[in-house]
């Protein structure tokens, strides 16, 4: 067989690298094993037909997707980028949000289940930055979730390093179980720079006004900090009572090292 024919037919075999899709539109999905991309700005609002919100992106499990620079602008309503698997075959699949790029004026800027990574993305001025259902897992890498009306980061279980939650209303970072390393976290609410149970590492946590206005890590039950420095720390547990009433108990303060 000629050199020019079995060079062909390698490439065919082979096959040439896989083009993105390309996102230009608000409310695209992006389905499993496909990669996408930005191409301009979204500003997206609510919809007079179904899911009548603002919606930016739609990922299954699987599926990624790439800001390359720009930004997804919402109008207080809907989600800015959603990784919502389509079925059991996709859930445990990797959804992942690629920067640089801005998510900002959402209900939620980036959320939904299954197995999510976020990176390189600033979610700001959102009600809720960057949330991931409690069954599940969030990683990030090098994320900003600032000034966001309630929460900055929120998961089930989170892990990661470089990210920065300051300014959220209510709480900068909670999770059932996390570690993280180089956190920065300040002027958050009531639930403190961090929220939960886990381990930080070479992290600043100042200047936050969780529990009373005075904490910045609430420990549910215990944070281990190595390399860090934040201003104190509370130790909580909730009590559940006969008819549903919750109570929390304070198990006493401690400090980061």
């Amino acid at each position: 067989m000629p050199r020019g024919a079995v060079t062909a037919l390698m490439a065919i075999v082979a096959g040439g690298p896989a083009s993105a899709m390309d996102i230009t539109t608000c409310g695209q999905f992006v389905p499993a094993g496909e990669s996408a991309v930005l191409t301009t700005d979204l500003a997206c609002a609510r919809t007079a037909t179904r899911p009548f919100f603002a919606q930016g992106v739609v990922l299954d499990g699987g599926a990624s997707v790439d800001l390359n620079g720009h930004s997804i602008t919402g109008d207080d309503s809907g989600v800015g980028i959603s990784c919502n698997p389509q079925g059991s075959h996709t859930l445990r699949k990797l959804c992942r949000v690629m920067g640089p790029g801005t998510v900002s004026g959402f209900e939620l800027g980036i959320g939904g289940v299954g197995v999510v990574e976020v990176t390189r993305v600033i979610t700001r001025e959102n009600i809720y930055g960057v949330v991931v259902a409690k069954c599940c897992a969030l990683h990030v890498s090098e994320v900003a979730a600032d000034d966001n009306d309630i929460a900055g980061v929120s998961a089930g279980r989170l892990t990661g390093s470089g990210l920065h939650a300051s300014g959220n209303g209510n709480v900068g970072v909670a999770a059932g179980r996390f570690r993280l390393a180089r956190v920065m976290a300040s002027g958050n609410g009531v639930g403190g720079g961090v929220y939960g149970r886990g381990r930080l590492t070479d992290s600043v946590i100042v200047g936050n006004a969780g529990f009373d206005g005075t904490y910045d890590l609430l420990a549910y039950p215990r944070i281990r900090t190595r390399n860090s420095t934040c201003g104190s720390g509370i130790r909580l547990r909730t009590i559940f009572r006969p008819g549903g009433e919750e109570r929390t108990r304070v198990l006493g303060s401690f400090a980061c090292r």
